[in-house]
């Protein structure tokens, strides 16, 4: 688990059953109110207190009951949120919020299909009216429809979570919020260089993981393969060359490598890129037409990125500028150089 997207999740999900409990009580007080008020209404027109025909109070009992089922509801969601996240603490803040949201949906539903069918009074004619118009509500809907039965998805395939960073349809951000129709993204990159963030949010539909590949850098853990390329001229000495970029780059690194690389292993069992696992940076070589390339790859974390990248490039610079360096490793740069033969 990544502590501090832990955090953020458990923060966040607190702070949205705040806000859940906070319209219920509104919506309680107001419907106890409005209650109490058709309630008086009715009293008053029965006992011809107020001057209005006696027909109007049947009109006033039907809004009262209907108030009375909304507030019934109210009152029993007020009741079972805390339980249901009380017991389902063994859940993450994400799978705890959808939880949460599909429970007051499938209430309020039920809640309006009880008084529908209290007011149609035939279930079975209920039934083709609500085929009716579910059919025309899908065409004039496409597009939040769409978005609804993506939300489903993001929740239970979870192709992504509050927290990862991820690229789709070319836009790129760490994932702040899912809506029951929109994702909100705070973007990193684009306009500056590197994965730096922007202070952008950007807000998708959430049908787009039905049309779109989404690439997640953080699903499973958060880190990922990264690496430092450096271009040596053919004078230099490329075993030294060698030794001086996975210097750097394990100088850098630390036992960050390694933890990270123990935890990935884990998802990685069985799998092709179980093999290629190292628990120490690795250094590659290739030639290039005024170079030699020595790439060095490792691991690090995927909010880091450029930072581990930017820290292990200028520890190469210091490490070949070294007195004991000087003169060993040269630095390939694009140039011209004129050869005089006898």
């Amino acid at each position: 688990m990544r502590p501090f997207l832990f955090i953020k999740g458990e923060q966040e999900f607190t702070q949205h059953l705040r806000n859940i409990a906070r319209k219920q009580s509104v919506f309680i007080i107001i419907n106890t109110l409005l209650f109490i008020v058709s309630s008086f209404l009715y009293i008053s027109v029965q006992k011809q207190v107020l001057p209005l025909p006696v027909e109007y109070a049947t009109v006033i009992l039907n809004v009262g009951q209907i108030l009375l089922m909304f507030l019934i509801t109210s009152i029993l969601l007020k009741a079972t949120t805390p339980l249901l996240t009380q017991y389902t603490q063994f859940l993450d803040a994400t799978s705890r919020r959808m939880l949460v949201n599909v429970w007051n949906y499938m209430l309020w539903g039920i809640a309006l299909l009880i008084v529908v069918a209290r007011y149609t009074g035939n279930i079975s004619s209920l039934g083709i009216g609500l085929g009716v118009f579910s059919a025309g509500l899908a065409v004039a809907l496409q597009q939040p429809i769409t978005s609804l039965v993506g939300w489903m998805i993001i929740n239970s395939k979870q192709p992504f979570r509050i927290g990862d960073r991820i690229i789709v349809r070319n836009m790129q951000g760490d994932v702040v919020d899912i809506t029951t129709f929109y994702t909100v993204l705070r973007e990193f990159g684009r306009d500056t260089a590197g994965d730096d963030p922007t202070g952008v949010l950007i807000t998708l539909p959430n049908n787009i993981v039905l049309q779109e590949a989404v690439f997640n850098y953080t699903k499973e853990f958060p880190f990922i393969w990264d690496d430092v390329t450096v271009s040596i001229t053919y004078e230099s000495n490329f075993a030294h060359a060698k030794k001086l970029v996975k210097q750097a780059a394990e100088e850098v690194l630390g036992d960050s490598m390694e933890k990270a690389v123990n935890r990935m292993r884990f998802y990685l069992k069985d799998t092709p890129q179980e093999n290629v696992l190292s628990e120490e940076p690795i250094v590659f070589s290739t030639f290039a037409p005024s170079s030699v390339d020595f790439s060095v790859k490792y691991v690090c974390e995927a909010i880091k990125r450029r930072r581990t990248k930017s820290e292990i490039t200028y520890r190469i610079l210091e490490l070949i500028n070294e007195p004991e360096n000087k003169g060993k490793v040269h630095i390939a740069y694009p140039h011209t150089e004129v050869v005089f033969h006898k």
